[in-house]
């Protein structure tokens, strides 16, 4: 993903599971927000908690700290148990 440090304008990649990892990141307050649910044709409205997951690093060139926030800890842990049972599926 890309970061852009709004200080000096410097674009710079950061590898988000390597961020992860090394403890780069600060997890937000979690707030419920409304979500829009697919059901056939139509659609519903139901609140979701979200807590979202800040990505920070520092700039390269001035060295200040730069933050995103591109996926909610929700996700991280819906992704991971979709492993898990992936893992046991067999066809």
């Amino acid at each position: 993903m890309k970061f852009f440090c709004k200080k000096c304008k410097h674009k710079q990649r950061v590898v988000y599971l390597e961020n992860l990892k090394s403890g780069g990141f600060e997890v937000g307050r979690t707030k419920n927000e409304v979500v829009y649910h697919p059901l056939e044709e139509f659609f519903y409205l139901i609140r979701e908690p979200i807590t979202p997951l800040i990505i920070k690093t520092r700039c390269e060139r001035c060295n200040s700290e730069i933050h995103s926030i591109p996926i909610s800890v929700e996700y991280v842990l819906f992704l991971t148990e979709e492993q898990k049972e992936l893992k046991n599926f067999y066809v």
